[in-house]
């Protein structure tokens, strides 16, 4: 994870190339929920959405009680957003989900969609 989380800020393609390669051969079970996060959250920056949103709904569909499984409804969300496909529930899951056990860049991304959408709502 530390090896993909490095190269994810200089090389995505080559995060991704570990990341994935882990999901498929991995040993420590106990690490594919948070390498699946940051599967997702690599291809959603490099704006491969349905990639992305795959890697999500896979954590969320495994119904586990894990604390990456509100950042992977985040990441759907966040998705949603940029594919203009964003509903009422998509902006109330950018509001309520905490901001524990999110990449630093969901969050940046969330605040920033937020923030917009209430400068939009005081123009009007």
């Amino acid at each position: 994870m530390q090896q993909a989380e490095a190269l994810g800020r200089t090389d995505r393609d080559e995060a991704l190339v570990v990341l994935e390669g882990y999901l498929k051969n991995g040993e420590d079970k106990s690490l594919m929920p948070w390498v699946t996060m940051a599967a997702g959250e690599q291809r959603r920056l490099n704006g491969e959405h349905d990639a992305a949103r795959d890697h999500f709904e896979s954590l969320v569909r495994t119904g586990l009680e894990h604390a990456t499984v509100d950042a992977a409804k985040l990441g759907m969300a966040l998705v949603a957003v940029q594919t203009r496909k964003d509903s009422g529930n998509t902006w109330a899951t950018l509001e309520l989900i905490a901001v524990e056990h999110v990449p630093d860049t969901m969050n940046a991304d969330r605040f920033r969609l937020l923030a917009l959408k209430a400068q939009r709502e005081a123009k009007d």
